[in-house]
């Protein structure tokens, strides 16, 4: 047996090199992904929880103090109030709060979705509530119990 691979450059025709290196170039661009594949990849990211319950903004928006703001949302018996403010430079600090009617298991976890897909889980503080810092923006709240998924539409904060 050879170690050393064979090298049948040297016996093709300069027609056949040409040939080899058209397939080459072919084959190189199979290996990467339609831009339209990855746009449809990136749309059906927002379906991924399409059996979950789409929260309602219950009400505009609140101001409560200087730049604080609070969000209530609404999902057949659990309401949930996002209370939002400020935690140094483009940071905000969410609280979020469950209140749940007629015996409804609360949301276990809750996380925050961005515009460009990733998310962020805010963890349950020692009170009950779910905290955490958060960038400034437009997110969307989701909320995962025994109950099922909760969605709130896209806010700013």
């Amino acid at each position: 047996m050879r170690n050393n691979p064979i090298d049948f450059a040297s016996d093709l025709t300069p027609a056949e090199q040409t040939l080899i290196a058209h397939l080459a170039a072919l084959c190189r661009a199979e290996q990467q992904m339609p831009p339209d594949v990855a746009l449809a990849a990136t749309a059906l990211h927002d379906w991924l929880d399409v059996d979950g319950q789409l929260a309602e903004l219950a009400a505009d928006p609140v101001l409560v103090r200087s730049d604080d703001a609070a969000f209530v949302f609404h999902a057949n018996d659990i309401r949930i109030r996002i209370e939002v403010a400020p935690a140094g430079y483009r940071r905000r600090r969410v609280t979020v709060h469950t209140l749940c009617e007629a015996g409804a298991p609360a949301p276990e976890e809750m996380a925050v979705q961005f515009p460009d897909g990733a998310t962020q889980a805010i963890p349950l503080d020692r009170f009950g509530d779910h905290v955490g810092d958060l960038p400034a923006g437009t997110m969307r709240l989701m909320a995962v119990g025994a109950s099922g998924g909760i969605t709130t539409p896209w806010f700013t904060i």
